[in-house]
């Protein structure tokens, strides 16, 4: 198959699920025999010079500058970085001229980016995919905040949804009102082999990403409930105000570390993963992670984390958003952060920190659960998803 996404951010974060996880699809499509190619717009925190050191650290050498983008080949799939929506667009059509792809394949939290695929494959026998990593930057439905009735009429053309929990494929459908919606377990997981630690003695209660969406009130009150253990935050991509890394700072048990490129050298410092999201999660990669680790998990009962967890204990209530705001300053839409009970939460932490029975118990389940859980996660599941999707359309001409 001939092969295109459009795509926005900073290509290569490590620490971001979803980037991960498309780029994660592309190369192993790659790998397969595919022609891959990305069209990416910069992140506005990035340069186009900070994006050539990233190309050279994954041993590309042969990189065709100009002054407004970037070419080079990484890990079997060519890329495109452009400034502006006007150059990823003009860059992307050309490649339509010279490589009639197939597919092409967007994200749907950029709409921007959804927008150029509708428009790019407009009166081609090109197929547009979108995949979907969240739920909050659907343009419907109850957990949305940016709807968007145009783009919701426009999706309509699009061929098929690539949603990454079943819970993400189920509101496409159910709020949408689009069939074509699949749920499909990204191949992020590496090569299958992880150490399981043993830690009920030792090691930090982490959560990563420690944002009030993520659920930060209930880590807080957690680190104060169990002074006399170690709590960490890993800070990956979401912003901290300025009062909320105070407040993690304010706690002497409480240890804000770094991400790795190499989970294990987080994960080996672990004794239970949080993460007690309060908004509508779509999926948790890092409570997959842990669990093939063997790393008791707490997650929240909202959205795609039912699924992550694989029916291992533990599901715990939270009071969920279900109002936002718009910041006069930034227009942005902001959710309205309500108070929440932790009483199960300190409960339920408590026993899995002082019964060892118990504790290993929990990650011997989550292991076993997380290792059935990832044979599905295969690069072979898009390609086929892809190519009978294709095989479909030609049978209906």
């Amino acid at each position: 198959m001939n092969l295109l996404f459009l795509s926005e951010g900073a290509y290569f974060a490590y620490y971001q699920g979803a980037v991960k996880a498309n780029r994660a699809v592309f190369e192993s499509l790659a790998a397969r025999g595919h022609q891959c190619r990305v069209v990416h717009l910069v992140d506005q925190e990035d340069s186009l010079l900070q994006v050539e050191e990233q190309l050279q650290e994954h041993g590309v050498n042969n990189i065709i500058r100009s002054a407004h983008s970037l070419q080079g080949t990484v890990n079997g799939v060519e890329c495109h970085f452009t400034t502006s929506v006007m150059l990823l667009y003009r860059t992307a059509g050309d490649l339509m001229k010279k490589g009639n792809p197939d597919v092409v394949l967007v994200n749907m939290a950029y709409h921007t980016m959804v927008a150029a695929g509708i428009k790019l494959v407009a009166g081609s026998a090109t197929k547009l995919v979108v995949i979907c990593h969240d739920v909050i930057t659907l343009p419907f439905g109850p957990h949305s905040w940016i709807e968007n009735p145009l783009l919701r009429q426009e999706l309509a053309q699009v061929s098929g949804f690539i949603g990454d929990s079943d819970f993400v494929a189920h509101n496409i459908t159910e709020w949408g009102g689009y069939t074509n919606a699949v749920s499909l377990r990204f191949p992020i997981y590496g090569d299958g082999i992880f150490p399981t630690f043993h830690n009920f003695n030792r090691g930090y209660i982490a959560i990563c990403n420690p944002t009030e969406i993520k659920g930060l009130s209930i880590f807080l009150k957690l680190a104060q409930a169990f002074p006399d253990y170690p709590f960490a935050a890993v800070i990956t991509w979401g912003d901290l105000k300025q009062e909320e890394q105070s407040a993690l700072r304010a706690l002497p048990n409480v240890t804000l570390l770094e991400p790795e490129r190499e989970m294990n050298l987080i994960f080996e410092q672990v004794r239970v993963w949080l993460h007690p999201s309060i908004c509508a999660e779509a999926f948790g990669q890092t409570v997959i992670e842990a669990m093939l680790r063997g790393i008791p998990v707490i997650a929240s009962d909202q959205g795609g984390l039912m699924q992550s967890k694989c029916k291992v204990d533990y599901n715990l209530p939270v009071t969920p958003i279900t109002e936002t705001y718009k910041d006069e300053a930034t227009g942005h839409t902001m959710p309205v952060i309500p108070e929440q009970d932790t009483a199960i939460w300190v409960e339920t932490l408590q026993r899995l920190l002082t019964d060892r029975t118990l504790y290993e118990s929990i990650s011997a389940a989550s292991k076993a659960a997380a290792q059935e859980f990832i044979t599905e996660a295969q690069p072979e599941k898009f390609e086929l998803y892809l190519e009978n999707m294709l095989q479909s359309e030609m049978l209906a001409r």
